[in-house]
């Protein structure tokens, strides 16, 4: 239940419609007089590590999660729509003039878990651990980000930020181990995938896990050891948005 729908306590809506991928025209029921919607954006993907060529190599970065927007509204006759997929960026989520916005993408993701106006901003990526240059351990992966709290609110489903991966230990140069995947961030309707765990000396990274649910940041790739020629890992995979209409 939503903070809107705590409002309409014991009664049902006519008709709730969950529309997941693709864009069209939403068309509402001729006795609907009113509707909740939830727009979710889709996540971004995780970003992939660097093959390592004889050097460790950084772990990737966490996708960020997309935004969240709820409204009370009256629905037009019909209304286009349009549901953001997961991709680097993710896509953002439209219906008629509502639009939320998809997951930014690696470090330059910057999104700030808060809500303000019904608007919640998707949880940011955690960082790629810096490589090292000791072979006897990679870098620990960060975990996705865990629920938030919004201060002066009542709903508390708000997105958490990705952990940070753990940087490569430090030692003779081309003996490195590779650095963390950064973890997912978490959407309100979608959780973020846990980074990949660095390699150690000459081994590969492990990839980033996929986020689940709507909206959720992809982990990033673990990075790979030194002392090897090891291809880079994939980051996880972010997931598409949604939109939620519940008619009265």
């Amino acid at each position: 239940m939503s903070y809107l729908s705590e409002f309409l306590a014991g009664r049902k809506p006519l008709r709730v419609t969950r529309l997941t991928s693709g864009a069209g025209n939403f068309t509402k029921l001729p006795e609907s007089t009113f509707a909740i919607v939830r727009l979710q954006g889709g996540g971004a993907n995780g970003e992939n590590s660097g093959p390592t060529y004889n050097d460790a190599a950084a772990g990737g970065a966490g996708g960020g999660a997309g935004g969240y927007l709820e409204r009370r509204l009256v629905l037009q006759t019909t209304t286009y729509y349009a549901v953001g997929a997961a991709g680097y960026p993710g896509g953002h989520t439209v219906f008629g003039s509502l639009r939320a916005p998809g997951g930014l993408p690696g470090p330059a993701n910057n999104n700030i878990a808060m809500l303000m106006d019904g608007y919640t901003a998707g949880g940011a990526g955690g960082l790629g651990g810096t490589k090292g240059f000791l072979a006897a351990n990679g870098g620990v992966a960060g975990t996705n980000g865990g629920p938030g709290i919004a201060v002066g609110c009542t709903n508390s489903s708000v997105a958490g930020w990705g952990g940070a991966g753990a940087a490569g230990w430090n030692g003779p140069s081309n003996q490195g181990s590779g650095g963390g995947g950064g973890g997912g961030g978490d959407s309100v309707m979608g959780a973020g995938g846990n980074g990949g765990p660095g390699g150690t000396d000459g081994a590969p990274g492990t990839p980033g896990n996929s986020a689940t649910g709507y909206g959720g940041g992809g982990g990033g790739a673990g990075g790979g050891g030194g002392a090897g020629n090891s291809a880079g890992v994939s980051g996880g995979w972010g997931t598409g948005g949604c939109i939620e209409i519940e008619e009265y």
